[in-house]
């Protein structure tokens, strides 16, 4: 991910890929099955998870670990910050 405010845009262009974030944003650190598993990626179509982990990796949303371990990159913004929910 870039500096200069276009990382929220691009999270809001890429939904699994967000999801992603936001999973890892409430568990920490995950495997790379739990992450699939907790994200509800399951339920994608056909490498939609593979896609989107990919990209996350490559973008810096997403620090890949080793050992198959994940958690979100150091410079992603919070997805949920500044919203406001009355419930």
């Amino acid at each position: 991910m870039t500096s200069g405010g276009n990382d929220d845009d691009l999270l809001g262009r890429d939904p699994e890929l967000a999801d992603l974030v936001r999973t890892l944003r409430s568990y920490g650190v995950l495997t790379r099955t739990e992450l699939l598993e907790r994200s509800g990626a399951r339920s994608w179509s056909d490498r939609g998870f593979n896609a989107a982990l990919r990209r996350g990796v490559a973008g810096g949303a997403i620090k890949e670990l080793g050992d198959s371990l994940f958690e979100v990159g150091p410079d992603v913004p919070d997805l949920d910050e500044g919203q406001f929910d009355p419930t």
